[in-house]
């Protein structure tokens, strides 16, 4: 039986892993030199039981002989090509996020923002132009919903001050006529929001109002791009100090 405990062997182990994964080496390599490292702090280790100091001491003197394993791989660049930075996957994983969030947030600021208004301002410039042109032909009407993504269903209504004729057209064909009846969408990422607009065209004498149901996103979305934004910050603030404890620290820290 090995007088060095697995939990003292564990503790010299865990020092030469950090030394192996820092090599930029081939795996065959990299094992070899764990391997090497691990049976020569060992065997300090026992040099030191041999003078009558404890295992868990013995173990903890053999490792401060070696520092840290930055002191090591410095010693071992000589031979070796050595990383200049550690746990890379870190980094990797915050830009991906970081990525990820920015895609989520610019996203959402650009559906509700811009792009709502945007459909909005075209369904009511071309409703008017087209009523002018068409006198109310519902033919207008999937060219506005079809064309604008944010919209989900409109309804147009023409009173002909003149004539006293008041004809509503709505889109799509299958829906109620009337705008209370429509089924609004409501789940936590989305929901059914209506704007309505109204417009006299006083030399043609007549009226048009219109009810557009638009989607709208809702500030889930934004909370979760947020929270993506905050893991992506703190996996790259955990890359930095593990880096800055690595290129500057002369002492090792240990952990069971």
């Amino acid at each position: 039986m090995s007088i060095i405990n697995r939990k003292d062997e564990k503790l010299i182990r865990n020092f030469c892993k950090k030394v192996k994964n820092n090599l930029k080496e081939s795996k065959h390599i990299q094992n070899e030199v764990e391997e090497e490292l691990f049976e020569n702090i060992k065997a300090k280790a026992l040099s030191f039981v041999n003078e009558n100091v404890t295992p868990s001491m013995a173990v903890k003197l053999a490792l401060d002989e070696y520092e840290s394993p930055k002191s090591v791989l410095e010693e071992l660049s000589e031979e070796y090509k050595v990383k200049k930075t550690i746990n890379n996957k870190f980094l990797s994983f915050s830009i991906l996020l970081f990525f990820v969030s920015a895609v989520i947030l610019s996203g959402f600021y650009y559906w509700n923002i811009y792009l709502i208004q945007k459909d909005f301002d075209r369904a009511t410039m071309d409703v008017d132009i087209l009523a002018v042109k068409q006198m109310g032909n519902e033919s207008a009407l999937p060219y506005l919903v079809t064309e604008n993504p944010t919209i989900e269903a409109i309804w147009t209504t023409i009173s002909n001050e003149k004539n006293k004729d008041r004809s509503t057209y709505v889109f799509p064909e299958n829906l109620n006529l009337g705008v209370n009846m429509f089924e609004r969408t409501d789940n936590i990422f989305y929901e059914t929001v209506f704007h309505g607009y109204v417009s006299d065209i006083g030399n043609k004498n007549f009226q048009i109002e219109m009810n557009v149901a638009q989607v709208h996103l809702k500030s889930t979305i934004f909370f979760i791009g947020a929270l993506i934004l905050l893991l992506s910050l703190s996996f790259f603030i955990y890359w930095v100090k593990d880096n800055i404890k690595y290129k500057y620290s002369n002492k090792n820290v240990q952990t069971a």
